[in-house]
This record gives structure tokens, C-alpha cells and sequence, in this order.
């Protein structure tokens, strides 16, 4: 619905050179267009904006604004009671704050967290707004084409972040400015991070669970280039902090995906006693240096997750046959009418391959049989010794209750075949099926399988290049009127995921180590994008649409430093951790600085700074923030070690 202009809040600040005038307007998209907005009158202390989900550590990835606007209710006949900001969802009440009549922010009025003094009036309203990053954990990351189906494919990460991403919270396709020149070799003369650099849609969606959270995947791209995402200015900020050391700080800016490069003229920001040559200075005598301990060794680890070989995956494509009936395009082996295609196609309805009860032979008739015929792309060819196999789907019980799968490695002689187990393990002799039941009333579950590395040898099988992966699903057994009135009786699969790793490991860890005689480790950290020289890995990052895999990765900052991108974060989380690193806590007094500014004091020559909490209160010209110091790249003297993870299928 569109947001109406409905109340209005103005003040000048105090600052004593340059006072800036500002202005808070409400918008409300359930009123009705046309009426004058009400003046509402500011209070003491009318707009702080303060700066969420941080801490006092840099590294933090994802960093939210929050608005506090305050406002005297006189009981006057016009003014809002504060009722009609509070008993609201979430994303009703819109505020747009203006600095000196340019937007500086937006956000959307917490009703839960506002507040109002329980006494007669005149008393203080305070609302509490957040801006639309506070929204990215609850909202879903669109991994839809516009028909609906899934859209699985590589993206440019102006797609995958923005478009997909934060343009699911935010009402505009805001402006994104970019601090970040690490490229890989690779990529071309002036390529761009944004419109140049391709991921694939698998690492943020499940085929079991669905599509990830935005904030989920926001967190996986910029934890990969040690990168800060924040609203400031009403653009969106993406810097890597090493590339704020360089003599000229440019930027890519995104103006609806268009890049430019701009330079920031007013990045650099100092800090002193002087208001009238300074940007900031200290309020009080309350300010502190306090020291951040450095960082003594990194562990890392990444799980290898398979694209999906299947075509057809979804569904999407089910023909009439002349002469052989009804059935699914490109899946041999249907067998008419058990096997019928079911929904709408949508997000909401997706298809899926509908397994009909057949009471003549129950748990018999075979189904669905995929060849490695039908694996996609061809080029990553078929299963080898080494390979882990990947099986993900939902399924959904209608009136039985249960159903079978066959997970078959054939060889190229009668006889050889391994068979999965739902454990996740390899068997050679008796055929063996993974059995899925029913709890209860529950209709909805889900399969999940990462198998073992396929052995060379089980048994008396000596496995070859020559295998061939089948996946046999047969038609459910044990029927029942648990879903009435559904009169169905069959098991809907849904979209469908089969994989295969080539790396004879379920994932990777890496350790850095600083060999300066410090103490802190930082472990167990997730990370998600490695150069693995391989199209057919999710995790693998591309310079083109069609897969083409990363290669040696370096910056502008030191443009001889040519490394795999893992080893690029493992370094920048020890680099700016080398040593012991100072931080300055205490109030400023400033109506100009910025959070994505980089600063330097009077006193503390050759260091410089950015802020990693902020309280601005705004009529104040004030800001009660803590600061940290950033160092170079490439700082820290270290050893660097990569080895395989091995799965030992206790899941």
C-alpha cells in the first residue's frame, strides 16, 4: 500500500558554527491522501540516531541504524494519541528524516518498543524506529524467477545482495557506494565486485528448508571479503577497511546496477580541540584510550555443498506423450498415471511429482529412475571414486504412510552395484532402500543425505570411473484416512536436489597462525566461499554467468599479494588484529561525521580510526561513540595451513 504524509517534526540543531535544520516525517500507509500533516511539537532532546546490532568489535559484518524520535503530546484536539503508533504492525508507520532538506535516513516505527509518560499531559511520546537491515532476519531471500519457480543459476552479486536481497526490506532501489578493490586475476580490466563477480543461487537456498534469510545471506558474501554492510546517508555502504588506508579513497557507486567510480572527497575526517578546524572534538574530559587485544591464530571451516544435477528439478516440464501417456520430460523410466504432476508452479504452490497410491502392487511399481544421462552440467561428468553424493528434498504424505528410495552407484559390469543407506553410507551385496515413514499425523518432512566418499573398494568391488548414479523412488505402501477430507493417497516430492562433490571431503578448514607472541585464538568460524577451480561446487566464486571459477585474488592496496580467496580472509581477520590495536571511547561533538568516515586525532599521530558504535544525539551535535584502529594490509607476519574435513557420519 502507499504511505500517506501524515505528521511532521522540526528543529534547528545547536551547533555553534554550521547549525544544521532537520526534519522528521511520518508516513502512514493506511491514511487516507490529501490532508495537511500535523505539526507535532519536538522535545528536549526531539532525534537521536544510534547504531544497532554492533559492538566494540570491527569485524562486525551487518550494522543497523535505530531512530528515537521524541515528541511533546499537549493533548491539543489535532495530535495523535500515542495509541495510534503503538497497537500497529511493524512496517505502518514510515519515518523519513531530512538533513538541511536532503533524505538522511529511513525507518520504520518498532511499536513495541516505544514508550509514552503515564501522567496527564503535557508528557513525552517516544518512538522507536529501525531502519530496514533490522528487518533482514525475518524476511526471506528471493530465489524466485518471476514465474515462480526457483531461479537456479550463477548471479552477480548486485543481484544476489541488492536486488534479491536488501530490496525485499527496502521500499527503494537505494544507491550503493563500494570500498573494496580485491579482484581476482581473472576478472578483467575495470571489473566491478558488484556487476562482474558471480555466486550461485544453491548456496542460499535448501532444497529441504527453502531459501535463506536475507540477513543469512548478506552475512555469507560480506563475511568472505571481511566487509561492513550499513545504511548511512540513505545509501548502503559495503567497505572492506584496508581499502580506507589508500591515498585517494574511490568507490564503485550503484545507481539501479549502473557503476561509477566516484571519489570520496570527505572520507577523511580529524579529530581535535579546534571546532572551528576540526571535524570532531572531544566532549568533556571523559574520553579513554583502551587497547584490543591482537589476534594470535584463525580457524576456519567450509562445507562443500554440490549444485544440483538433476534437470528438471522443479517439475516444471510435464508432457502428453502420444502413444506413451502422460509423464515427466527428460526423467526415464515414468510409469503413467502413478506419477502425476501437482501445483501451481508458484513459490507459494510449487510443482511437484505427486506418487500415487497404487493398491495392486503397493511399494512395487517402479517409478522414477535417474540416469547420469539426465545429470546437468555434462561437463563435471559422472560419479568417480573420491565423490560424495548429495540427496535433498521435502516430501509431503497424503493418506499412506510411507514410502521408499534407492540410491544406486552401478558399474559397468551386471552385478556391481553400492547401495546408499540413510546413514549415509555405502553397502555392497543385498539390495538395500532407504525407507522414509510417517510420525504420527505430521505430514511434511523432509530427506537430507551426504554420503561417504565412494570407496575405491567394498567388498569385492573394485569401483571405476565408469559409475553411474540411480535414483529409484517407488510408489508408498500402507494407506490411511489420516488427511480426510483429502481423499488423495500418494506422497508429493517436491523440488529435488542431487549432487555430487568432487573433492573427496565434505569440506575444508584453514588455521592462520600470527607468529608475534600473542595469545587470543579465534575459532570454529564459519566460512562459505573458497577458490575451488571448480564449476560444479556452489562454493565456488565466478567471473561470468556460465561458471568460469575465481583465480588468485589481490587488491590495490598490495596488488603483489596474489592468494586464493580463502586465504585473503583468513590474513585480513589477522591483519587487523597483528598487534595490539588502540580504540578511543568518549563523547564528540559533531554535526558532519559519518560512520563509513575514517579518522585520525590530534594526539595519536599515524593512526587512524573508523567508528564502531554510534549514539548521535542529533539537537546536541553530540555523539557518544567508541572508535577503532584500523591497520594495513598485509601486516602480519604468518603461517597459513589448509587440510581437508572428513566425515564421520554421526549425523
Amino acid at each position: 500500500m502507499p504511505y500517506f504524509h501524515t505528521h511532521t517534526l522540526s528543529f534547528i540543531d545547536n551547533h555553534e558554527i554550521h547549525p544544521v535544520a532537520w526534519r522528521a516525517d511520518i508516513w502512514d500507509d493506511e491514511a487516507n491522501g490529501g490532508a495537511t500533516p500535523i505539526i507535532l511539537t519536538p522535545s528536549a532532546e526531539p532525534l537521536v540516531l544510534e547504531r544497532v546490532d554492533t559492538s566494540d568489535d570491527k569485524a562486525t559484518i551487518i550494522i543497523g541504524q535505530q531512530a528515537t524520535l521524541q515528541y511533546e503530546f499537549t493533548g491539543a484536539p489535532d495530535e495523535p494519541l500515542p495509541a495510534h503508533f503503538f497497537d500497529v504492525d511493524e512496517r505502518r508507520f514510515r519515518i523519513d528524516v531530512y538533513r538541511a532538506d536532503v533524505l538522511y535516513g529511513r525507518y520504520y516505527v518498532k511499536p513495541d518498543s516505544c514508550t509514552y509518560e503515564y501522567k496527564a499531559p503535557p508528557y513525552t511520546v517516544t518512538l522507536t524506529a529501525v531502519d530496514g537491515l533490522s528487518f533482514t532476519k525475518g524476511v526471506k531471500w528471493d530465489a524466485y524467477k518471476g514465474t515462480g519457480l526457483i531461479d537456479y543459476r550463477w548471479m552477480d552479486l548486485y543481484d544476489v545482495l541488492i536486488t534479491r536481497g536488501l530490496m525485499q526490506v527496502m521500499e527503494d532501489d537505494m544507491e550503493v557506494n563500494v570500498i573494496n578493490t580485491l579482484r581476482p586475476e581473472n576478472i578483467g580490466i575495470g571489473g566491478s565486485f558488484l556487476n562482474d563477480l558471480y555466486v550461485h543461487s544453491d548456496m542460499f537456498f535448501d532444497f529441504a528448508k527453502g531459501p535463506d534469510d536475507v540477513y543469512t545471506v548478506l552475512e555469507k558474501v560480506c563475511k568472505q571479503f571481511y566487509l561492513r554492510l550499513f545504511i548511512a546517508q540513505n545509501k548502503i555502504w559495503i567497505i572492506r577497511m584496508p581499502d580506507l588506508l589508500r591515498p585517494a579513497i574511490t568507490a564503485e557507486n550503484y545507481i539501479l546496477g549502473i557503476k561509477n567510480i566516484i571519489t570520496l572527497q570527505t572520507a577523511r575526517r580529524t579529530i581535535g580541540v579546534s571546532r572551528a578546524a576540526k571535524d570532531a572534538t572531544p566532549v568533556d574530559d571523559f574520553a579513554n584510550i583502551i587497547m584490543f587485544p591482537a589476534i594470535k591464530k584463525v580457524e576456519l571451516s567450509l562445507d562443500y555443498r554440490s549444485l544440483n544435477r538433476l534437470a528438471n528439478f522443479d517439475w516444471s516440464v510435464y508432457h502428453d506423450f502420444p502413444g506413451v501417456g502422460t509423464q515427466f520430460q527428460d526423467w526415464p523410466g515414468m510409469i503413467a498415471p502413478d506419477v502425476q504432476q501437482h501445483g501451481s508452479g508458484t513459490k507459494e504452490d510449487p510443482y511437484t511429482a505427486f506418487l500415487q497410491y497404487n493398491s495392486a502392487s503397493p511399494g512395487e511399481d517402479f517409478i522414477i529412475n535417474f540416469f547420469g544421462g539426465v545429470f546437468v552440467p555434462p561437463e563435471v561428468g559422472s560419479p568417480r571414486p573420491g565423490d560424495i553424493i548429495q540427496l535433498s528434498f521435502k516430501y509431503k504424505f497424503r493418506n499412506v504412510d510411507a514410502f521408499k528410495i534407492r540410491v544406486v552407484l552401478a558399474g559397468p559390469n551386471p552385478g556391481q552395484r553400492l547401495y546408499l543407506s540413510s546413514s549415509g553410507d555405502w553397502t555392497y551385496g543385498p539390495v538395500a532402500d532407504i525407507d522414509i515413514r510417517r510420525s504420527g499425523r505430521k505430514q511434511i518432512g523432509s530427506l537430507e543425505i551426504k554420503s561417504v566418499p565412494i570407496p575405491t573398494k567394498i567388498g569385492e568391488f573394485e569401483t571405476s570411473s565408469q559409475l553411474e548414479l540411480q535414483t529409484s523412488i517407488y510408489t508408498p505402501t500402507d494407506p490411511n484416512t489420516l488427511d480426510a477430507p483429502d481423499s488423495a493417497q500418494g506422497v508429493e516430492i517436491y523440488p529435488i536436489k542431487i549432487g555430487i562433490i568432487p573433492m573427496s571431503s565434505v569440506g575444508r578448514k584453514i588455521i592462520d597462525t600470527n607468529n608475534g607472541r600473542f595469545s587470543k585464538p579465534l575459532e570454529d568460524e564459519k566460512f562459505y566461499f573458497m577458490d575451488t577451480g571448480l564449476n560444479g561446487l556452489a562454493n565456488t566464486i565466478s567471473v561470468s554467468d556460465t561458471g568460469v571459477p575465481s583465480e588468485k585474488w589481490a587488491s590495490e592496496t598490495v596488488p603483489a599479494d596474489k592468494l586464493d580467496v580463502e586465504q585473503h580472509l583468513a590474513d585480513s581477520i589477522i591483519d587487523q588484529y597483528a598487534r595490539p590495536v588502540y580504540g578511543w571511547e568518549g563523547n564528540l561533538y559533531s554535526n558532519t561525521i559519518e560512520f563509513w568516515h575514517i579518522f585520525s586525532f590530534d594526539y595519536l599521530f599515524g593512526r587512524q580510526f573508523v567508528q564502531t558504535t554510534d549514539r548521535y544525539i542529533v539537537k546536541t551535535c553530540t555523539h557518544v561513540t567508541n572508535l577503532q584502529e584500523v591497520l594495513p594490509e598485509n601486516g602480519a607476519d604468518t603461517t597459513y595451513t589448509e587440510f581437508d574435513i572428513e566425515d564421520s557420519n554421526d549425523e
